[in-house]
């Protein structure tokens, strides 16, 4: 975990914040955020600590650095200096300390609190002027699996059997990273990522949340499900990145068309069919 010594535990690293705060005066808020304040997981010694900071004014803590020193010698961070990343309201800092402690700052000078942000957990770990008294309880369902509209699961499984196509392609001509990059990239994460998820929010009623980029799904696949998943991943033989390909297509099959069934939709039977031939007839002789 650290070359430089003991961890610090959430106890210390909460009380550091704490401390910070109250020597600050242009801190007003502090709220932590994420795993560590949501009573529905169980965060361990990796778990980062998500801090949404509301300041009085945030362009000092962009112009000067030094209020990070309070918290340790820094490991790595981004972005390389505090600076607004997803938008103007708010100055992203991502640290990585030596001892293998992360904070994730986001400060603010927003006069509210953005009450719809903390609905997955929320702790108030300082609070100078009583503006979070009237924050609602959460209710956990921000990040819950939706159900998809009919045509926004028309597309996807429509994206997924075009794209398809140029992992085909890119085995076909001997482009293994262009047929990685569509599959374990764009195939996976964009496309097969959202038909999962759907496939276990049919399952669990749309109750579960399935984390960030399905990180959770094997906690909610059946074995045979996340025996067949794993399937669809390979490493850099051809042979085996065809067989994956193949078992991707398969697996979307299984989760799409009982997605399909779950909602009433209609699956892409015949699109379907005539991909997963032509496909075939891409690979030919290949092995």
């Amino acid at each position: 975990m650290s070359n430089t010594g003991r961890m610090r535990d959430e106890r210390e690293v909460l009380a550091l914040l704490q401390s910070w705060a109250h020597e600050t005066p242009a801190v007003r808020t502090i709220i932590l955020e994420g795993s560590r304040a949501d009573p529905r997981r169980t965060p361990d010694a990796l778990s980062d600590y998500d801090v949404a900071v509301y300041v009085d004014d945030s362009q000092p803590f962009v112009e000067d650095e030094s209020w990070l020193d309070r918290f340790g010698p820094i490991l790595v961070r981004w972005p390389r200096s505090p600076r607004p990343t997803a938008g103007p309201e708010w100055v992203t800092q991502l640290v990585l300390f030596d001892d293998g402690v992360r904070i994730d700052f986001q400060i603010t000078d927003r006069p509210e609190i953005d009450a719809a942000a903390l609905d997955a957990g929320y702790r108030v770990l300082f609070d100078r002027s009583g503006a979070a008294d009237c924050l609602p309880e959460s209710t956990g369902t921000r990040h819950l699996t939706k159900p998809p509209a009919e045509a926004e699961y028309a597309d996807t499984l429509n994206a997924f059997w075009w794209d398809i196509t140029y992992v085909a392609k890119g085995l076909a001509r001997g482009e293994l990273p262009f047929a990685k990059a569509m599959l374990d990239g764009i195939v996976r994460t964009e496309i097969v990522s959202r038909i999962v998820a759907w496939y276990i929010g049919a399952q669990y009623d749309w109750s579960v949340d399935v984390g960030v980029h399905n990180r959770w799904m094997h906690r909610y696949l059946s074995a045979t499900d996340w025996d067949h998943y794993r399937r669809t991943l390979a490493g850099a033989e051809p042979r085996a990145n065809w067989k994956a390909l193949f078992e991707t297509t398969a697996f979307v099959r299984t989760a799409g068309s009982r997605v399909a069934h779950a909602l009433g939709f209609a699956y892409p039977w015949e699109t379907d069919r005539k991909v997963t031939a032509w496909i075939e007839a891409v690979r030919g002789g290949q092995s």
